[in-house]
């Protein structure tokens, strides 16, 4: 899908555009809303990189979701 194309793009250059979400997990992930789509992306940094754990539908009650939300 081009969208999460772009956005995997937006991460790459910008780590981090999108907010941590404490709320959601205590794991430092991010998570980025794809434009046009119900969807976001979690992901977190890895050293110099990026790494893309979820795409997850925005309509989930994410506090339930299941364990690479949660604190392992």
């Amino acid at each position: 899908m081009a969208a999460v194309d772009g956005a995997a793009r937006r991460i790459g250059e910008h780590p981090e555009i999108g907010p941590l979400r404490p709320d959601f997990t205590k794991r430092p992930l991010r998570f980025l809303m794809l434009p046009g789509y119900p969807y976001a992306l979690a992901y977190r940094r890895e050293g110099e990189t990026s790494r893309i754990v979820r795409v997850l539908h925005t309509s989930r009650d994410l506090p339930a979701t299941p364990a690479t939300l949660k604190e392992r």
